[in-house]
């Protein structure tokens, strides 16, 4: 079911987790002994840090849940729908949702998982609008967020991203990956501060704080490495995957404001010719 070596207990935990998302340890343990009666706490524990690890499963507070992205990766009967996503599309205007994550690589996770559902709602001429200091995912998560990427034109879905960074890595990303679905801005300039990103999707505006001390070693990182991303080397990839993934403390928020995300819209809007089919 997993299409990976491991077997059986996974399963289980996968099987449960998309019927039942965001239950606890302790509850995901007593549904598994219903099916293995034999499974101990250490076992599942460790059954579960390997999906976690693989990007099978993700965690969010003392939830887990099956991740979005695993799904996209496989045509199978998982449900649809996660509580995640309901519980953004249930804010009314003016609410929002925030949480805390001890690292970036550990809110990347829910990050991803998020912006995948979202890509999956929202309608296809209704386009989605990012801004980013740098789109240090191609290098510090590669393979997930090729996945997302592609989900662009997978689901035929217009995105608008818009770089303030301009280093050759930030050139090379935008040279590589535009398409037909998706449409890249560097060296934009715009009034946000650089250790925030942000994601529009209508009128709900997924905010990440990043630590200050994090995005100087992030721009160090680019600034000291003037290639493209065909040449920078794997040494050089795990010192960037190892500055991701340094316990500095991440913020998400989620909010839904139809005033500051047409207000954002516009702004980023400027930097690209968009149909006039699209609802902006």
């Amino acid at each position: 079911m997993l299409y990976t070596e491991r077997k059986n207990i996974d399963d289980h935990i996968v099987e449960i987790l998309s019927k039942r998302p965001n239950i606890t340890g302790p509850e995901l343990l007593d549904s598994i002994k219903s099916h293995r009666p034999s499974t101990t706490k250490q076992a599942m524990y460790y059954a579960l840090g390997y999906l976690l690890d693989s990007e099978v499963v993700v965690k969010i507070g003392t939830g887990y849940s099956v991740s979005h992205i695993w799904k996209l990766k496989i045509q199978n009967n998982l449900i649809k729908d996660s509580s995640d996503l309901q519980s953004v599309l249930g804010l009314a205007e003016g609410e929002s949702i925030s949480l805390k994550f001890p690292s970036l690589i550990t809110a990347d996770f829910y990050w991803a998982h998020l912006f995948a559902e979202l890509t999956d709602w929202i309608p296809q001429n209704s386009p989605i609008f990012t801004w980013n200091p740098h789109e240090w995912w191609i290098i510090g998560r590669e393979s997930v967020e090729r996945e997302v990427l592609e989900n662009f034109t997978v689901k035929n879905k217009k995105a608008y991203f818009s770089i303030s960074g301009g280093e050759m890595l930030d050139r090379d990303f935008r040279k590589a990956y535009s398409s037909a679905n998706l449409s890249i801005n560097t060296g934009v300039q715009a009034p946000f501060p650089n250790h925030v990103y942000l994601n529009i999707f209508e009128d709900i505006l997924m905010e990440v704080f990043l630590s200050k001390q994090l995005v100087k070693e992030i721009d160090k990182f680019y600034e000291s490495n003037q290639v493209s991303l065909a040449n920078l080397t794997i040494e050089r990839q795990n010192d960037f995957i190892n500055i991701v993934s340094k316990k500095y403390p991440v913020r998400i928020k989620v909010s839904k404001n139809k005033k500051k995300t047409d207000e954002i819209k516009r702004r980023l809007a400027k930097g690209f010719i968009i149909p006039k089919e699209f609802v902006v």
